[in-house]
């Protein structure tokens, strides 16, 4: 049982260093994702302070936001051609364009009722591109079966949602459905972050990965110089889920100075996974240094 694993762990934790290590890692990992935003942060408060130039920075960033996201929105165009044209018999992720074309509806209607033309224009295109993906997956899924239907159809559907949201849509609710949609796109690839942690082998784009970590701090960053309460929160959570899988990716290649597999006790059903591999280091530590069971160890074995 876990739970006397977890006694046994406890014993052996008495006095040795093992426990803060573990805690240790943890601090690290939270720490990292802090001092990441507070640098986005100082460089907001240093523009407004007189340190830094705040017309210059708002001009970039008011350029770079929307230039990067269009590279987002492109970048897949290349393994979605290939899949189209060599079906592999496996589909395309669609649920993600679903919930992508579902934010750019949300954050158009709500750069047309606060009148910025940039949000709009940005999300106007993606939304061009994330039909284009279903319209894809569609002729994978039923063999170029009526895609020209399908994709009239579905532009029309989403055109309908757009002006349905521009016109009857407060901003609070625009607002938490932009968040709730960002979270579960940049939360979508970590869907198997049970498995990296545990194998230490990812199956992430390097590519995408570092595309999406300069995206969100570009948008964070502008959120922050423009006060946009709407913008922000998606960002900043957008932000640190990025982080969070930069880490990943140098975890898995052992270029990380911390270890980041206590986040498997996140994981609901992985306790047991984690425990033995802690009991496990422990395990080897005192065969290492030839230490005798203890009196608890004794106890809870008898």
């Amino acid at each position: 049982m876990w739970w006397n694993k977890t006694q046994l762990l406890l014993c052996h934790l008495r006095g040795r260093p093992v426990l803060a290590q573990i805690v240790l890692d943890f601090l690290l990992t939270i720490c990292t994702l802090g001092i990441c935003c507070g640098n986005l942060y100082l460089i907001v408060y240093s523009a407004k302070a007189g340190l830094l130039d705040l017309e210059a920075l708002t001009n970039f960033l008011a350029t770079a936001c929307p230039a990067i996201t269009v590279v987002q929105f492109v970048a897949p165009a290349p393994l979605v051609y290939q899949a189209v044209i060599k079906p592999s018999g496996s589909s395309l992720p669609r649920l993600c364009y679903w919930a992508q074309a579902a934010c750019n509806i949300l954050g158009a209607a709500y750069a047309i009722q606060i009148g910025n033309g940039i949000v709009l224009g940005t999300n106007m295109f993606g939304l061009f591109f994330q039909i284009i993906y279903l319209v894809a997956d569609h002729i994978i899924r039923n063999g170029n079966g009526r895609w020209l239907s399908f994709a009239v159809q579905i532009a029309a559907v989403l055109n309908t949602s757009l002006i349905i949201s521009s016109l009857g849509s407060p901003v609070y609710f625009l607002g938490h459905g932009i968040t709730a949609c960002n979270i579960f796109l940049s939360a979508a690839p970590l869907g198997s972050v049970k498995m990296m942690l545990s194998s230490k082998k990812h199956s992430l784009s390097i590519g995408l990965t570092l595309l999406g970590l300069v995206s969100n701090a570009l948008w964070t960053t502008f959120a922050l110089v423009m006060t946009d309460l709407v913008l922000l929160f998606p960002s900043v959570l957008g932000f640190w889920l990025s982080i969070f899988q930069v880490l990943l990716l140098l975890w898995s290649n052992s270029l990380l100075p911390f270890d980041i597999s206590v986040f498997l006790l996140l994981c609901g059903d992985t306790r047991e996974t984690v425990l033995n591999e802690i009991v496990g280091k422990i395990d080897k530590q005192k065969t290492e240094t030839s230490l005798a069971p203890t009196d608890c160890e004794m106890a809870i074995a008898g």
